[in-house]
């Protein structure tokens, strides 16, 4: 699986609350063009690509650990 982003269409931001207030992001799989989510900026979408995206044999990011949770 390979996940993408792309701009969501005005007829998707009509019927997505978080979409309704301006530009949103769309992420999707790129084999199966199923959505994973629609987030409201672009950094936030490029975030969930990258995370999407990684390897599950690697070690969460530094991004990844909340702050409570930090040793």
């Amino acid at each position: 699986m390979t996940y993408a982003y792309k701009p969501v269409s005005r007829d998707a931001r009509d019927t997505d609350p978080a979409a309704e207030a301006g530009q949103a992001f769309m992420v999707y799989d790129e084999d199966t063009l199923d959505q994973e989510g629609i987030y409201t900026c672009e950094e936030e979408a490029k975030y969930y690509c990258d995370m999407l995206n990684r390897p599950v044999t690697d070690n969460p990011a530094p991004e990844d650990v909340h702050p409570d949770h930090k040793m």
